[in-house]
């Protein structure tokens, strides 16, 4: 496995602000090049792969999702409430 790098970090990091500011959206891969120090967007997915493969983040293959490891999308996961009628084990 390749090493993880301080560019791979601060792509991480600006993955989780932007998508914590923007209601858990995915950022486009030239929004990531352009707010990171890389230059190039084959570059931009490199940096992605690695984290993948490091278990940082989950992403479609050919879709715009990217996913971090342990991010929660809705309150609803957060709470779990039961459904009316439902009887919990």
């Amino acid at each position: 496995m390749k090493r993880i790098t301080q560019t791979d970090i601060e792509i991480f990091n600006y993955l989780v602000k932007y998508k914590a500011s923007n209601g858990g959206n995915t950022p486009t891969i030239r929004n990531i090049m352009y707010n990171t120090p890389v230059n190039s967007t084959s570059a931009t997915i490199y940096c992605l792969d690695k984290l993948q493969l490091a278990g940082f983040l989950y992403r479609k293959p050919g879709k715009q999702y990217i996913r971090i490891k342990g991010e929660i999308y809705s309150f609803r996961q957060l709470y779990d409430k039961p459904q009316k009628g439902k009887v919990l084990p």
